[in-house]
């Protein structure tokens, strides 16, 4: 299963307004995939540093820390660094 959607890291609205959007993803893709027995996990990945700004990451942590072995969130630079094989197959 698979979601994109482009956001922009220009401007500041998305600061408060993504992190929620993407909490009711993952509960609508985590539920989904409960229901159906499914073992899914959920990768959020931004193409840019703004997720590192402000206080973006601590909302997106907190997204993980809901979900600890579903949900990470990553920039393209982390991928290889979060996004294990060993948390894939947990």
């Amino acid at each position: 299963m698979g979601l994109a959607r482009y956001d922009s890291d220009r401007g500041g609205a998305q600061e408060d307004d993504r992190p929620g959007q993407y909490r009711e993803c993952a509960e609508e893709v985590l539920k989904y995939a409960s229901e159906k027995g499914l073992s899914t996990k959920v990768i959020f990945v931004n193409d840019g540093p703004g997720l590192l700004l402000g206080t973006m990451w601590d909302d997106y942590a907190f997204l993980e820390k809901l979900w600890p072995r579903r949900v990470r969130v990553v920039t393209l630079r982390m991928i290889n660094e979060r996004i294990t094989e060993e948390w894939l197959r947990s």
